[in-house]
């Protein structure tokens, strides 16, 4: 900064220089007055003096020194770069870049002028123009800490976070002690969702400067999107403490109050920052969420309305407005809340964001996809659209697409389990099973699941051995079934096993290998030692698509069971090739209507010669079977089972079970037994996609629909393989 031209004061000036470097500004500036004094038009002395007062604070003093310098001796390129940094100081930036320029076209090989360009132009938003200047200056001068350093803040500026971080830490290889450069890398290490190594240099930060609010600030937020509540807490108070008057940290120390449950003093800490910044909008909205959480809906509505004022465009305020007034039933105000954000987003989409994707219809997807990418060119960052718009493209297979907009929902909402669990469904279907587990974890959960209810710690795979273990049924009868094969693994490793399961499968589930007993409902003194939740036992054991437990039967029939119904379907089939079928589900299931087929559509199935059909359907309707398979004699086995003990026995005397995706498909294959599953477009995970066998029952074959609610090409290709005796 300091460069110089020779003069007849030259030992004077070197003096200078040397005061300056030492902070002695005050000895230094008397120099440059005494030589201004004999001899006024002195360049350099006005220089100097001027770069003197830049350091001391004092830049409209700066700019008029160094001006005066320059016009006496305008091909003092140092000259010309410090009049830019003293007229950036006063924020005159375009004067700023003409100085620069000026000093390259004096010396093009300056890495100094080209730094100073390139924070020049950052200063005004030409961010991307800036990038070649600072790359010019690095290669002019590779180890400018500073240069990599605003290299990497226009980088992250234009979004290339992976490329900031290079940048950053090219900097603080020059210079470890760079504050700014730990901080800015945290930064960019958070937005790629790298938050241990965020945290880390976060805290790198704070060691080299220790008071820094803005620091503690982002180490809160990152230890927040890791789920480190308390620890979150205590970094947003330091930041406090340091600064009380940071409203954006109380708004995040009361983010992390409600999401720790703590929803009346995270409401006390909005109303603290709405009194610093009472036109904050993000600090009323999230107030709103708090009161509403808490019924405390006329504040709540109050609370939104603020928002949507101060920030007009702010569609998230819009949206959870309208959405509030219309659950009290204020239905014309709705109306017109939903109409204003309809200025921001078409109709179509603020529809997906009320209804909800789930249960959509796949025959409007391709329309719904249309719709929802105009919607996001838009700029609309509500969590519950970007997880929409990723059930959407879930739907539609694109599964890595939909994994990036749930990663930008649980963004902006860290601690949302319903937003990781989507984000698991889209990597279990891809078969991502490792990556997926840990966000099941996520997956909703029965109001009756309290951990406190079982009297134990849950297992997540501490040593059984010599332990009694509560295995906890969830979800429906398929998925108990399915996941009843862990319990032989849970037995080898020394647990005395326990399961809790539905009362129509108590029965089947006591011939699991392994299975200690089977109960139905919970006793009053459990005395467990653990207990875990049957689908989470899959994450404890690092399941993979390779390691899935193959070992085949795991459920067994009884023989006399085997044999009373063996008369039965061997005299009905009178050697024909005796099938199983079942076609719909139980109507509570929430895609029970895409999963369940048409009886009329099964109607070729009783066409087929050297068969004979053995309906496992529970409640089947003998009136319309003979309509619908005119006459064709079956037998209704489904009416006679009281469980799926009995189920079990039926099945074992099939040679074929063809079933909808309900228990009975899993059933069959947990017995080992040949079955079909046919599948709609909007499948379930476990059945993964595009392959036509199942990891998880050897002996099953998938046929899916090709086109969602089509099933007549499924049942032909269906009626074509038995008839080719496949």
């Amino acid at each position: 900064m300091l460069a110089r031209q020779t003069s007849n004061y030259s030992a004077d000036l070197e003096k200078i220089v040397g005061l300056y470097h030492t902070g002695e500004l005050a000895r230094a500036a008397k120099l440059c007055q005494r030589i201004l004094t004999a001899q006024p038009n002195h360049s350099d002395a006005l220089h100097l003096f001027g770069v003197i007062r830049h350091k001391a604070g004092d830049y409209v003093q700066a700019v008029d020194l160094i001006e005066q310098a320059v016009v006496l001796n305008p091909g003092l390129d140092s000259g010309w770069c410090n009049l830019g940094l003293a007229h950036s100081a006063l924020g005159q930036h375009e004067p700023a870049i003409d100085c620069h320029q000026r000093a390259l076209s004096l010396n093009p090989f300056s890495a100094a002028a080209c730094l100073n360009l390139g924070m020049a132009l950052s200063a005004i938003g030409e961010v991307k123009e800036a990038v070649p200047f600072y790359d010019r200056a690095l290669y002019l001068k590779p180890d400018l800490a500073q240069a990599h350093y605003n290299l990497g803040n226009a980088l992250w500026f234009l979004g290339q976070y992976f490329e900031a971080e290079h940048s950053y830490r090219r900097a603080l290889t020059i210079q470890p002690d760079f504050p700014e450069a730990c901080l800015n890398l945290g930064i960019a290490l958070a937005d790629l969702e790298q938050f241990p190594a965020a945290i880390t240099f976060y805290r790198r930060a704070l060691q080299l400067r220790p008071n820094w609010a803005g620091a503690h600030f982002k180490l809160g937020l990152a230890l927040h999107a890791m789920e480190r509540l308390s620890e979150a807490a205590i970094s947003f108070q330091r930041a406090l403490a340091i600064n009380p008057q940071y409203p954006a940290a109380l708004v995040a120390l009361a983010e992390t109050q409600s999401a720790s449950g703590q929803s009346y003093a995270a409401i006390t800490t909005y109303r603290q920052a709405l009194e610093i910044n009472p036109d904050f909008a993000a600090a009323h909205l999230n107030l709103g969420k708090a009161l509403r959480d808490l019924r405390q809906y006329d504040e709540a509505i109050f609370s939104f309305h603020r928002a949507a004022e101060l920030n007009p465009g702010y569609a998230q305020a819009h949206y959870h407005l309208g959405k509030l007034l219309r659950q009290t039933g204020r239905m014309e105000e709705a109306a017109s809340c939903f109409a204003r954000l309809a200025e921001q987003l078409p109709a179509y989409a603020r529809t997906w964001i009320e209804t909800g994707s789930e249960g959509r219809e796949d025959s409007s997807l391709d329309e719904t996809m249309a719709q929802l990418d105009h919607a996001t060119s838009l700029g609309l960052e509500l969590p519950e659209f970007l997880s929409n718009k990723g059930n959407a493209l879930m739907a539609s297979s694109q599964l890595d697409e939909a994994v990036a907009y749930f990663d930008r929902a649980i963004t902006l909402q860290p601690v949302s389990p319903l937003l990781k669990y989507n984000k698991s469904l889209a990597l279990l279907l891809g078969g991502k099973l490792a990556q997926g587990w840990p966000l099941y974890e996520h997956r909703p959960a029965r109001s009756d699941m309290s951990p406190g209810a079982y009297g134990c710690p849950a297992w997540k795979g501490q040593d059984l051995d010599g332990k009694r273990l509560l295995l906890v049924k969830e979800q429906g009868l398929g998925d108990q079934i399915q996941f009843l094969r862990y319990v032989p693994l849970l037995a080898a490793l020394g647990a005395t096993v326990d399961v809790l399961v539905d009362p129509s499968l108590r029965r089947l589930a006591a011939t699991v290998p392994g299975v200690a007993c089977v109960i139905d409902a919970l006793p009053d003194a459990p005395g467990y030692d653990f207990w875990s939740l049957l689908l989470s036992v899959p994450h404890h054991f690092g399941t993979q698509l390779d390691t899935i437990p193959r070992r085949l039967p795991y459920l067994a029939a009884s023989p006399e069971a085997i044999a009373a119904w063996g008369a039965d379907i061997n005299d009905f089939a009178q050697g024909r090739r005796r099938v199983g079928l079942v076609w719909a589900g139980p109507g509570t299931h929430v895609n029970n209507r895409n999963r369940s087929i048409p009886l009329e559509v099964l109607a070729p199935l009783a066409q087929i010669d050297g068969i004979c059909l053995v309906i496992l359907q529970q409640d089947a309707s003998p009136q319309a079977l003979a309509r619908v398979f005119h006459n064709t004699e079956v037998l209704l086995a489904g009416e006679q089972c009281t469980d799926f003990a009995d189920t079990a026995a039926a099945i074992m005397n099939l040679d074929l079970v063809i079933s909808v995706d309900t228990a009975v498909a899993h059933l069959g294959g947990a017995l080992g037994c040949p079955v079909w599953t046919l599948l709609p477009c909007n499948r379930d995970w476990r059945w993964l996609r595009e392959r036509d066998d199942s990891p998880w029952y050897p002996g099953m074959r998938l046929y899916r629909q090709q086109e969602y609610g089509q099933w007549d090409e499924v049942i032909a290709r269906l009626v074509q393989d038995i008839s080719a005796g496949r």
